[in-house]
């Protein structure tokens, strides 16, 4: 490409981020973590701490509307978030979509671990399973 670099397009299937285009099932801002809603077409939606049900499989860099096709990608870099601090592990957080440096504490909830920030707005993020708090 212009940039001296090998377009992912020549590359073989495969290769590269894993990311698939889906449809949002609700407004969604650059930066959410987001998971698939079975019980709505597989709809994506805000991943959220609060529900078992809920965790975040990817993360979406572009915001959409509802009913609206959006990337999702399910490793990599999300470079869409704000005032982290480096070299700290993130968690979904109970605000639907976000992140925590906390771990949520509360019965029902889940920790479910997102990420570490690489710079003050972006997380390597790695999907990990959810443990669920008694």
């Amino acid at each position: 490409n212009s940039s001296g670099k090998v377009d992912i397009t020549m590359m073989p299937s495969g290769v590269g981020t894993p990311t698939q285009s889906m449809t949002a099932g609700e407004s969604l801002s650059a930066g959410d973590l987001v998971y698939i809603n079975t019980s709505d077409s597989n709809k994506i939606y805000k991943a959220d701490a609060d529900a078992v049900g809920k965790m975040a499989i990817g993360y979406v860099l572009a915001s959409a509307s509802t009913d609206e096709a959006v990337t999702v990608y399910f490793e990599g870099i999300n470079d869409q978030l704000s005032s982290l601090t480096v070299g700290t592990n993130y968690f979904l957080s109970a605000t639907a979509g976000g992140v925590t440096a906390t771990q949520p504490t509360s019965s029902a909830q889940i920790v479910q671990y997102i990420g570490t920030a690489i710079t003050t707005t972006a997380i390597h993020f790695k999907f990990t399973a959810p443990i669920v708090l008694a």
